[in-house]
């Protein structure tokens, strides 16, 4: 929405926002600035003061806020009939050449400021610094899971400043904006968040306009929207009457493989020189018309400028996130083999178990017994193989479809085993949380997870609100986080070795895998998922490396039929 004065004078445009409710005889919004402190400042006269109660406001909707309509604004503002717009059309349309030459801040340690920002950061991270730095139309960071990329943007918005330049810092979500920015407010780095604060971090509320409303002015505010060297928002919220009236020296885009051409425009047109960060080998753009994505949508400005100028890109290659053998499978089947662990002490991480010796003698003497399910659950668990896949072939779980939902309940029964073995472990509460993640392709797949986890909690003992503490999500919206072990369930298992489309992606595969720390446990059958090619590779992998385990045929029916799910 937009609010706009009507009376005692007209203002046009004066705030933006969101309906929050309507009854029948108001409408609550909230607004970005909010209107109640500005109107101790729009005096009727010199001695009569205002009040939104005496007040007459305009509401509209916003057009260009959402949808497609802001997209468009984008396209026709990157029209415009002046030098800066030509040079980018140039360089994102025509793909001329990106220019680059001396570092405009010397990273050599001539300039005492600029040392900081280079502080603890590995030598691939501080290349893509100074890379930037020696960027007179844009540069490419290329970082792969694992590598900082969130810690090289804070470090390098901390050089740039440093050095007296202004900067824009935008990406696609609120979250990844502010995961930089908790960074920076670390660093001690003043900055402006434009964006409403029911949206934004708790921790950064106080750098947003309404957070620090107090004892402004308009012409205070005017004049800290002018001279704030960092300004921080989402793509979209370029929308904001600071970018049309203010160009900066930098543009940074965080997850800029993930944002569409024409989203990415709104913060590039607002700045001298462009960086986008970013990884075109993880989730591309979402576009959800077939037409759209087939003519082009779904490929984003980052990996079309990384394929057309491959000098442009900055490859950051050491990750910290996973084990050996964890990270050798995205590295070998996506990355040519050049990811990497940042040291030893990631290589050789093992998943941390506080009861493993104990349990796994326990449940090696009941194995003797034929106690199958203590034995298929101890092999996927140990810590000392960091990558299983448990192949369902051998017993009935084969897919359930729902109309369009996919849900595979024998999957759901599998995991929930396995978190059971975890709690039988010691694994507590707290840690159960921070450990563990289970994903999924398929949506519909979650709420038989969560059901199958609150059933297995509730048999142990448990409160059934305790699955809660486990997150389970789709591998969408796992991407650019991570946790110790992931479960994956690939819910697919048909006689026709139909896979769908979702698991024909191998960047969504890379996205599943690269998620784990130091274990990844992938549950499905094998037997259809080699009907995607990129599957069958994986597989062809899993299997060299002994990393198969053929899940019994009476695996589950020690506890419970996986057709009572």
């Amino acid at each position: 929405m937009i609010a706009s004065l009507e009376w005692p004078r007209r203002q046009t445009g004066v705030s933006t926002g969101f309906v929050q409710s309507i009854d029948e005889g108001s409408v609550t919004v909230s607004l970005d600035p909010r209107l109640t402190p500005l109107t101790r400042f729009a005096k009727l006269s010199q001695e009569d003061e205002p009040t939104l109660d005496t007040q007459r406001w305009r509401l509209d909707k916003d057009e260009l806020s959402t949808g497609s309509g802001w997209l468009k604004a984008n396209l026709v503002r990157l029209c415009a009939d002046d030098e800066h717009m030509r040079r980018l059309r140039s360089l994102i349309i025509d793909l001329d050449a990106p220019r680059y030459g001396v570092p405009s801040l010397s990273a050599d340690g001539a300039d005492p400021t600029l040392a900081p920002s280079f502080e603890g950061l590995n030598v691939e991270q501080g290349r893509a610094i100074e890379h930037v730095l020696a960027a007179r139309d844009y540069a490419l960071i290329l970082g792969m899971p694992g590598t900082g990329k969130t810690t090289t943007i804070a470090r390098l918005v901390q050089a740039l400043a440093s050095g007296g330049k202004s900067v824009l810092l935008a990406s696609f979500t609120n979250a990844a904006v502010d995961n930089i920015l908790l960074k920076l407010k670390a660093q001690g780095q003043d900055f402006l968040r434009i964006g409403s604060v029911n949206s934004v971090h708790a921790g950064v509320v106080e750098y947003t306009v309404e957070g620090c409303m107090f004892g402004h002015t308009p012409a205070s505010l005017t004049q800290l929207y002018g001279s704030a060297r960092i300004v921080a928002t989402t793509c979209l919220g370029t929308k904001h009457e600071i970018f049309r009236k203010r160009r900066f020296d930098y543009c940074i885009v965080d997850e800029a493989s993930q944002i569409s051409q024409a989203m990415c425009l709104g913060p590039l047109c607002c700045a001298d020189v462009f960086v986008l960060v970013g990884d075109h080998y993880q989730l591309p753009p979402l576009v959800r018309s077939a037409a759209a994505a087939e003519k082009g949508m779904s490929v984003s400005l980052f990996k079309r400028l990384s394929e057309s100028h491959s000098q442009a890109v900055h490859q950051m290659c050491s990750q910290y996130r996973m084990n050996e053998s964890i990270m050798s499978l995205s590295s070998e089947l996506v990355y040519g083999g050049q990811l990497r662990c940042g040291t030893q002490e990631i290589a050789s991480s093992v998943l941390r178990l506080p009861g493993w010796s104990s349990w796994a003698a326990n449940s090696t003497a009941a194995t003797a017994t034929g106690a199958t399910r203590l034995a298929w659950v101890k092999g996927a668990l140990a810590p000392t193989t960091p990558v299983v896949f448990l192949n369902t072939d051998a017993i009935s779980a084969e897919e359930v479809r729902s109309g369009d939902a996919l849900q595979n309940p024998a999957e759901a029964a599998i995991i929930a085993e396995l978190v059971g073995g975890l709690v039988d472990l010691g694994v507590s509460d707290s840690l159960l949380a921070d450990m563990v993640g289970v994903i999924s392709p398929y949506r519909s797949q979650l709420q038989v997870i969560k059901a199958a986890l609150q059933r297995q909690l509730q048999r142990q003992g448990r409160p059934a609100a305790d699955a809660d503490r486990v997150e389970v999500n789709t591998v969408d919206r796992y991407q650019g986080r991570d946790k110790d072990c992931i479960i994956l369930s690939l819910v697919r298992s048909n006689r026709n070795r139909a896979v769908g489309d979702l698991l024909k992606d191998w960047r969504r595969i890379n996205v599943a895998i690269t998620r784990a720390k130091t274990k990844m446990i992938f549950v499905g059958s094998a037997s259809t998922l080699r009907g995607s090619a990129v599957f069958d590779l994986l597989l062809r992998a899993l299997a060299q490396g002994g990393q198969i385990q053929q899940f019994p045929v009476d695996g589950l029916a020690a506890s419970f039929s996986a057709s009572g799910i």
